[in-house]
């Protein structure tokens, strides 16, 4: 709760929102990473590095499609 109560007054801490992924990827919640990542690429669209990050993220996700076809 205190997480959410931080990013309501700080949305614009990127090492924060980078951090956040970190810890939900650790506990392998592709989705929220996802949603992190997808914040730190609406703040800076021009870092690529973001981008590259969301990709290997969503990476798990289209494993699953692959493997369900």
């Amino acid at each position: 709760m205190q997480c959410c109560l931080f990013f309501v007054s700080h949305m614009g801490d990127y090492e924060a929102w980078t951090e956040l992924s970190d810890l939900y990827l650790q506990e392998h919640d592709y989705a929220k990473a996802s949603f992190c990542m997808e914040e730190l690429i609406m703040s800076n669209p021009h870092n690529h590095l973001y981008h590259q990050r969301y990709a290997e993220v969503q990476l798990p996700f289209f494993c699953v499609f692959l493997v369900a076809r």
